[in-house]
């Protein structure tokens, strides 16, 4: 039970609050982590003056992916430290929708990742990357809620 987990990340404390989570339950049950960092796709809505052409949002998603590669090799060394089995990927798309389905795809047991907790019109504006894994995976999801008032 739990032989391969799903840890989505964006580089956030908020979204490292399920660090002690993940490494009570990977150590425990002897699990391999996937730690996991979506790049969306850049999309540049056109202001007055400000023109972006495709060669510079190209470059703007290159610096994103290098970036998240970047924050990864630490959150790699991090869990690999604790004497973790610990994998990293850099997904490119829609949050969610990779999400769902890299998780989906790659025989995942548990999902774990953190959540705001926002309920009511806040979360309906700011939606939901947690909701949506939870109604569209078929992976099991924990849910750990932040402490941060962000």
């Amino acid at each position: 039970m739990f032989n391969k987990i799903l840890v989505p990340l964006d580089g956030s404390e908020l979204a490292e609050c399920v660090f002690p989570y993940v490494e009570d339950i990977a150590q425990k049950r002897n699990s391999r982590v996937e730690a996991a960092f979506v790049v969306e796709h850049y999309e540049m809505p056109f202001y007055g003056a400000v023109v972006f052409d495709e060669e510079n949002l190209k470059e703007i998603e290159q610096y994103a992916k290098e970036g998240a590669e970047k924050y990864m090799k630490t959150v790699k060394q991090r869990l690999f430290s604790k004497g973790i089995d610990v994998n990293t990927v850099v997904l490119e798309g829609k949050i969610a929708d990779s999400l769902v389905d890299y998780a989906n795809n790659n025989s995942f047991d548990l999902i774990i990742m953190a959540t705001h907790g926002r309920s009511g019109i806040a979360r309906w504006v700011v939606g939901s990357i947690a909701d949506k894994l939870l109604h569209y995976s078929t992976v099991p999801v924990l849910l750990i809620r932040s402490q941060s008032q962000e």
